[in-house]
C-alpha cells in the first residue's frame, strides 16, 4: 500500500506553534484524510504536535527525530473511521 503524501511543509526555523499554526493553515485547503508531512528543528515541536492534535482532532501518524529533524506527518479530520468533529456538531444543531 502506497502512502501519498499531499502536502509537505519544510518549516525549520519556526517554533513549534508556529509550525502547527502553519500546518492548520495548509490543512484547511486539503479535503478530509489527506496525509500532511511537516519538518522541523524546533525541539519542542514533539510535544506541541502531539497536545496540537489532540485538540484539533487530526491524526498525528508519526512523530520522528533524525538528529536535530523533526519529522511529523497528520492526516486531517474527516477521514475515514474517523469524523469531523466540526461536521458532527452542525448535525447536532
Amino acid at each position: 500500500m502506497k502512502v501519498e503524501i499531499a502536502r509537505s511543509l519544510d518549516l525549520r526555523g519556526l517554533s513549534g506553534h508556529e509550525m502547527t499554526e502553519r500546518t492548520t493553515q495548509a490543512m484547511r485547503k486539503l479535503g478530509p484524510g489527506a496525509l500532511v508531512e511537516v519538518l522541523g528543528d524546533d525541539p519542542a515541536s514533539a510535544a506541541e504536535f502531539a497536545s496540537w492534535s489532540s485538540a484539533t482532532g487530526s491524526d498525528l501518524l508519526e512523530s520522528s527525530r533524525l538528529g536535530t529533524l523533526f519529522r511529523f506527518v497528520v492526516r486531517t479530520r474527516g477521514s475515514a473511521g474517523r469524523p469531523d468533529p466540526a461536521r458532527s456538531r452542525a448535525a447536532r444543531s
